[in-house]
C-alpha cells in the first residue's frame, strides 16, 4: 500500500525516468487484479505505465506462504515486546519511506537498519530458547529465501530467452540483501 512518498505516482515517475522495456514484478500473475484492488503501489503504477512488458516472477501464494506469514507475525510480536529498539528501527524505516520515498528505500541507511532488525530478531529469538519461535523464524526466512531464488531464476530465464535492453525489478526493499546474494550465486554458477 502507499506510504506517503512511496506511492504509485512516485513509482510511475521512476519508471518514466528509467524507461524500461521490461518490468519484473514481485508477484504472481494471478495476484495482479487482487493487488490492484487493494491499492498495491506496483500494480497501480504499472497500469499507468504501458511502455513495457510486465513479467511476473514470484511464485503463487500458497498455504506455505500463509503459514510463513503467520509464523513471522508471532516472531515480530515477541521481539517487539522484548526490544524497544527493534520497534524504533521498524518505525524509522516506515517513516523514512513515508517522508523520503523510494530514494530512502534504496539507500544504505535503510539497508543498515534492515540488517540491524534481522540481527535483533536473531539475537532475541535464538537467545531465549523457545523452539517454536526459533522454528517460526526459520520458516519465515526459508520461505523468503525460496521466493528470492525463484524470482532471480525467473528473471535470468526470461533474459536468456528474450531480448531485454533496459529492465527494472520491482521488489520490496526488505528483499534487497537476499536478492543481491541470489544474483551473486546464480551469476557465478549458472550464467558465468
Amino acid at each position: 500500500k502507499a506510504n506517503g512518498q512511496c506511492n504509485a505516482e512516485e513509482l510511475l515517475s521512476v519508471l518514466q525516468a528509467i524507461k524500461p522495456d521490461v518490468a519484473f514484478v514481485e508477484m504472481h500473475q494471478s495476484q495482479f487484479d487482487f493487488l490492484y484492488q487493494h491499492e498495491n503501489v506496483e500494480a497501480h503504477a504499472l497500469t499507468k505505465y504501458r511502455e513495457c512488458k510486465i513479467v511476473f516472477v514470484d511464485r503463487q501464494v500458497d498455504k506455505e506462504a500463509f503459514f510463513a506469514n503467520e509464523c513471522y507475525g508471532r516472531v515480530v510480536d515477541y521481539v517487539v515486546d522484548a526490544s524497544p529498539h527493534y520497534l524504533d528501527l521498524k518505525i524509522e524505516n516506515h517513516r523514512g519511506a513515508q517522508e523520503r520515498g523510494f530514494g530512502y528505500l534504496n539507500s544504505s541507511e535503510f539497508a543498515i537498519k534492515a540488517a540491524k532488525i534481522l540481527k535483533i530478531e536473531d539475537a532475541i529469538i535464538g537467545g531465549q530458547g523457545d523452539e517454536d519461535l526459533i522454528r517460526a523464524l526459520e520458516t519465515w526466512r526459508e520461505a523468503l529465501r525460496r521466493r528470492e531464488i525463484e524470482m532471480v531464476r525467473n528473471i535470468y530465464g526470461y533474459c536468456r530467452d528474450n531480448i531485454c535492453v533496459n529492465g527494472v525489478f520491482l521488489v520490496g526493499a526488505n528483499h534487497k540483501a537476499g536478492i543481491v546474494s541470489q544474483i551473486e550465486k546464480y551469476s557465478g554458477t549458472k550464467a558465468g
